[in-house]
């Protein structure tokens, strides 16, 4: 118990110390925020002291910092207008300043330097042109003077230039040459074509440009296509008797004009300000395009004079080169609408060739319907030259059907003929031809022998030459069973003609008491005579007429004396083999002139002039 007294006693001491210590070290703080205190409020009045004193500077310095600004933006405006005065007095003697190095021109002095005294001087002009005083206006004289020699200058540079660089400049634009150089060449001529777009009328101005483009481009244009020009009227000349489909020069001429206007199109859009540009194309074209028509007028008339002549070589090569001019007009289309009237010009030479050859067409079928030609006809009944020349005609036609059928279906009514198609057209001139044939034959009216084989030999070629060339896919199957029954029937009339000789041969067998009766009156043996006798006179003049006739086709020939051996041969040698054993003369031998194999010789000779 008392110990336990003794650790509270001691307990409580410690306490008691500890209560002391923090007692004494609040009294030490209190002080201590006393003394801050005390320091705070001393520096508050001295705040509020320096407050005081920097608002009455502030209320002395700010009309000073007003007046300060004021004399700032008067200095700047002084400066200003200072440099306004200098700019003024230079653009007054920049003409005198920038002349010496516009005479030298741009070649001279480098086109960039050049560029840039021609820009200065157009800063100047506009500059001055704002202004109201005399001086003024006499300084935009004197500038606008040495911008037209400038732009005189410049001129002559693009012309030298694009001289120089045409040809490379083709190539580019044609994607036949990309390099640097040639692109280079390009942004030179447009860098100067670019000068004249910012001309006043009353200066050189891009008409200027445009007549000297013109003029440059022109003549190479035309250098260009001169070889072309002069080829499509000599070498066509000299091949159109061997003619092979596309293989005109016009073609290549044609070809080789609307690339190049082509062409010609893009550049002068690259160089020429827009609203200059079309006439400028139209100008540049020019002559090269008289040239081209020319050329295409010529071959018209020679074609025209080659018909007079009866030569129709010349138009085969005129339809060929219209079917790749209308094609070509219509890859090209936008283009001659662009070369305005000028483009008009290339549709109506194509009208013109069209409507030059829609009336061969007429003139071929009218002459062969109506039978114009003055051709004689032959002694020997060959197949007649109108024949010959039609099919030949026909057959060429066809080569450049798709060209003629164009032509037929654009104007079905053309004439005295209305046809559709090529094969429409062939089939109307052979059934024009054949009626004429008809007519033809009827000069031989005192040989009507003659006149079958005339008709026989023209029939025969019209089929044959139907079924064995490209006439094959041009006439219609009913237009061929036509041509082969006229063949019939003139080979059954010709065969018609021996039935005189036939019915000698047909003989009457006389018989006695049941026999063969031997031994003939006089009046049956006169009879006999008579049959051998006119059978003897008759053939010789046939074959003495007939030999002069001429089938010129080997296979007919050989059909025709082939069917004539057929039903002749046998007769005569059954009527001549008969009377070698019955006496009906005491000369037989004069009567039998003919046997079966001499017989078949003199068949063989019939047609044959030789």
């Amino acid at each position: 118990m008392r110990s336990l007294l003794a650790n509270n006693a001691s307990r409580i001491r410690e306490l008691e110390l500890a209560l002391e210590r923090d007692v004494e070290e609040l009294e030490a703080r209190q002080k201590a925020l006393e003394k801050v205190g005390s320091l705070a409020e001393k520096m508050t009045t001295m705040l509020t002291s320096f407050d005081n004193r920097l608002g009455s500077l502030e209320r002395s310095i700010l009309p000073i910092h007003r007046s300060t600004q004021k004399i700032t933006l008067l200095y700047d405006n002084l400066t200003k207008a200072l440099g306004s005065i200098e700019t003024i007095i230079s653009y007054y003697d920049l003409s005198a300043q920038e002349e010496p190095n516009i005479l030298k021109g741009p070649n001279e002095v480098g086109l960039e330097v050049y560029l840039k005294s021609v820009n200065k001087l157009r800063e100047a002009r506009t500059f001055l042109s704002q202004q109201r005083y005399k001086s003024s206006e006499r300084a935009v004289v004197q500038i606008n003077e040495v911008l037209k020699k400038a732009l005189i200058q410049l001129d002559a540079s693009f012309k030298k230039s694009l001289a120089a660089s045409s040809s490379v400049v083709d190539d580019l634009l044609r994607g036949k040459d990309t390099s640097a150089a040639a692109i280079e060449a390009l942004h030179h001529l447009q860098t100067i074509s670019g000068q004249f777009a910012f001309t006043d009328s009353d200066m050189v101005s891009a008409s200027k440009l445009v007549e000297t483009y013109s003029q440059v481009r022109s003549a190479h244009l035309s250098k260009l296509l001169q070889p072309l020009h002069a080829a499509s009227s000599t070498l066509d000349q000299k091949k159109s008797s061997t003619y092979t489909k596309g293989s005109s020069v016009y073609i290549d001429y044609t070809k080789e004009l609307l690339q190049s206007l082509k062409t010609e199109r893009e550049l002068v859009q690259k160089l020429i300000v827009k609203s200059h540009a079309q006439n400028g194309f139209q100008q540049t074209i020019a002559t090269a395009l008289d040239a081209y028509l020319e050329a295409g007028e010529g071959m018209i008339n020679r074609a025209r004079r080659s018909l007079q002549r009866k030569e129709v070589s010349d138009l085969y090569i005129l339809i060929d080169i219209l079917e790749h001019i209308t094609k070509y007009t219509k890859e090209y289309e936008g283009l001659i609408a662009y070369a305005g009237p000028r483009g008009g010009e290339i549709l109506e030479l194509c009208a013109h060739c069209k409507g030059f050859i829609m009336q061969f067409f007429r003139d071929l079928y009218d002459d062969i319907k109506n039978d114009s030609s003055k051709q004689s006809l032959s002694t020997d009944g060959t197949v007649h030259e109108l024949t010959s020349t039609t099919l030949n005609i026909l057959k060429r036609l066809l080569e450049y059907s798709e060209a003629i059928d164009s032509m037929f279906s654009e104007n079905p009514s053309n004439g005295n003929l209305s046809v559709v198609s090529c094969s429409a057209f062939i089939e109307a001139v052979l059934i024009a031809l054949v009626n004429t044939l008809e007519s033809k034959s009827k000069g031989y009216s005192k040989k009507p022998t003659l006149a079958l084989i005339f008709l026989l030999n023209n029939y025969h070629y019209i089929l044959k030459n139907v079924r064995t060339s490209i006439l094959a896919n041009a006439v219609d199957k009913d237009l061929d069973e036509h041509f082969e029954k006229l063949v019939t029937e003139k080979k059954r009339a010709y065969q018609d003609g021996w039935k005189p000789f036939l019915e000698l041969l047909m003989d009457t067998t006389y018989v006695d008491k049941g026999a063969v009766q031997k031994t003939l009156t006089k009046q049956q043996r006169e009879l006999i005579k008579d049959k051998f006798k006119t059978f003897n006179n008759d053939f010789d003049e046939l074959l003495k007429v007939q030999k002069t006739y001429t089938i010129p086709d080997i296979e007919l020939r050989a059909e025709i004396i082939k069917d004539v051996k057929t039903v002749l041969i046998p007769m005569y040698s059954r009527f001549h083999d008969k009377y070698r054993t019955i006496e009906f003369s005491k000369n037989p031998e004069k009567f039998f002139k003919y046997d079966k194999g001499s017989l078949e010789n003199a068949v063989e000779k019939f047609f044959d002039s030789s």
